[in-house]
């Protein structure tokens, strides 16, 4: 825990915020918060999310080597 706040509090605080910054679902950015607290990739197909938030944590699967 992080000052009395847990991950998961952390990562809901994150997808709302970034729900509401790119106009996208709750689902959508509850995969880009998670990726971005693992410090880790999201690849995806989903042409709709890769336009609408453009972080690098987010690649296209077309990309995957």
């Amino acid at each position: 825990m992080l000052r009395g706040v847990s991950l998961f509090q952390r990562v809901d605080r994150e997808t709302i915020e970034i729900a509401m910054r790119f106009d996208t679902t709750i689902y959508d950015a509850s995969y880009v918060a998670l990726a971005r607290h693992l410090d880790t990739t999201l690849y995806t197909a989903d042409q709709e999310l890769i336009r609408k938030i453009s972080l690098p944590c987010i690649i296209p699967i077309s990309e995957l080597k």
